[in-house]
């Protein structure tokens, strides 16, 4: 155990002539060296806070920080083993919020025997992460004894711990106060989860994760994905094609087992569904190509290198059926690199560039991009969002003004994205984009849970090929039609005539009447509803 710096350090065998003066080889004036024969022993750990925690001789006699142990348990239900996704946040009152160093607790290790995952606890489905004073998991059971709990650690004083599921669930809280030597250090959450109105679900596109360009790791994306309520999740490497049905299933393989019951799964259904995808840093700007092909045993997936190109390019090469532009109006934004004025015709003067081709191209245009980000939680500073809110603002109107210039059945999209880099400061979900696929939804969701059950019963490992397609064709589709709401919580389902986003309403007409239906819990506030004629 090398993670104990040493103090007190005795070399058994440092005087092999007299071992009985070894003990004084701390005092040696000359500094110890290691070697392979010595034998080495740690009198006790060096601790910064030793004087105030220990006595003259050396025993424990307070503690400056506390642990408490959270649970939660699933609304309206005695399951105690429940797979409960949850964030939690702890706030100081009066006091510094606590902060851990950053931590993950999983359940499984791979082995090296079977060339695959193995379970080494009986937490299953733990993938849960700590830092700063927030810790965010897949799979929070009710029991204090089992490991799914989360623990805090908290210097004397008062404090609120916070638990929810996204900004469409119940914010529950609690309080805490930490001393010296309690006993009473367990408490538990009720969870209710997140609802939306019927044929709606939850998508976001974080960013590119360790693997190439990112900052988090894979499992750690999904669960913070599913902690925060987001059902769809678009997985993307930088000049790397992806592989979403294999990630699905290794996240999914210890919940998806005999040992986990069906009213334990409950609360985690199919989730989470991911999309395969593929990004690249242009001289255009960052772009992503959604459900791209299966990779394949090519170097990178098959994917295409992207040097050279330009987004008429990457449009055609990178394969996906659906191509975002992010931050049009960042620093290399697309905008910001090619020019766009709001009152030139695209194609024209200084939006010449909306029709060019590439070299790489096949006859694409650069314009041929389906959507832009409009919204992106990463890099607001909640201290002082103006930087972010300008460019978001500058964003919008320039896709009113595309607007002006399309049809109603051609037309550029608009949609939301986390583009999370880290967990900390950016949780998947943070902004998101809401999208009606439609009555089906219910169809397809309790066709995969049937599918799921069906396997384990028979011992068979779920093919979640078969179960993610109608859900990836009905995404694919909502998103190619713009049935989508871009938001950082609130849902705001609009119609005219009962024809909802995505769809087309019959004109000319004089007036038409909006039916405007607002879904957010009562912790999350909106004061105003404006709607935008024309631009």
């Amino acid at each position: 155990q090398q993670s104990d710096p040493l103090i007190l350090a005795t070399n058994v065998y440092a005087n092999l002539a007299n071992p009985a003066l070894s003990s004084q080889a701390p005092n040696h004036p000359a500094p110890i060296t290691p070697s392979v024969t010595q034998i080495w022993q740690v009198g006790e750990a060096l601790s910064p806070e030793r004087a105030d925690v220990l006595d003259v001789a050396g025993n424990v006699i307070r503690n400056l920080q506390t642990p408490h142990i959270f649970s939660a348990r699933q609304a309206g239900t005695l399951e105690f083993g429940g797979l409960n996704p949850l964030r939690l946040t702890f706030l100081g009152v009066g006091t510094a919020d606590p902060s851990m160093q950053r931590t993950r607790m999983l359940s499984s290790i791979y082995s090296q025997i079977y060339k695959a995952k193995a379970t080494v606890g009986t937490s299953y489905g733990a993938y849960h992460y700590t830092a700063g004073n927030q810790i965010f998991g897949t799979a929070f059971a009710a029991t204090v004894s089992s490991v799914s709990t989360a623990v805090m650690y908290f210097a004397p004083g008062n404090y609120l711990a916070y638990a929810t599921r996204g900004p469409m669930s119940h914010l529950d809280s609690l309080p805490v106060t930490a001393f010296d030597n309690q006993t009473n250090i367990n408490h538990a959450f009720v969870v209710f989860p997140p609802t939306l109105p019927p044929g709606w679900t939850s998508f976001d596109l974080p960013a590119p994760t360790q693997a190439t360009t990112g900052g988090f790791n894979p499992g750690e994306m999904l669960s913070s994905a599913v902690s925060e309520g987001v059902q769809v999740v678009a997985r993307t490497e930088e000049d790397v094609v992806t592989d979403p049905i294999a990630l699905q299933a290794e996240f999914r393989a210890e919940i998806d087992t005999t040992v986990v019951s069906d009213a334990q799964r409950a609360p985690l259904g199919n989730d989470p569904f991911v999309v395969g995808a593929r990004s690249s840093t242009l001289a255009d700007g960052f772009t992503t190509a959604l459900f791209t092909p299966a990779p394949t045993t090519d170097r990178n997936g098959g994917a295409r290198p992207s040097k050279g190109w330009n987004l008429a390019d990457f449009i055609t090469q990178a394969e996906g059926a659906y191509n975002v532009v992010h931050r049009p109006c960042g620093p290399n934004g697309l905008f910001t690199v090619r020019g766009f004025d709001r009152t030139v015709p695209l194609g024209t003067g200084v939006n010449a560039w909306w029709t060019q081709t590439g070299p790489a191209s096949l006859g694409k245009h650069m314009g041929d991009f389906d959507a832009l980000e409009l919204l992106r939680a990463q890099g607001c500073n909640p201290a002082d969002p103006t930087a972010w809110y300008a460019e978001f603002a500058a964003a919008r109107d320039d896709w009113f003004a595309i607007l002006n210039q399309q049809t109603p059945t051609t037309f550029t999209k608009g949609l939301g994205f986390s583009a999370a880099q880290f967990s900390l400061d950016t949780p998947v979900g943070l902004a998101r984009t809401y999208l009606n696929i439609g009555p089906t939804l219910t169809t397809i969701l309790q066709t995969g849970l049937s599918q799921v059950e069906q396997a384990l019963q028979n011992n068979i490992a779920p093919s979640y090929g078969d179960i993610s397609a109608p859900m990836m064709a009905s995404i694919l589709a909502a998103l190619q039609k713009g049935a989508a709401v871009a938001s950082t919580g609130p849902l705001l389902d609009v119609s005219v005539g009962g024809v909802g986003p995505g769809g087309l309403v019959p004109g000319p007409n004089a007036s038409v009447s909006l039916v405007i239906n607002l879904y957010a819990p009562d912790w999350v506030p909106v004061d105003e509803v404006r709607v935008v004629v024309n631009g």
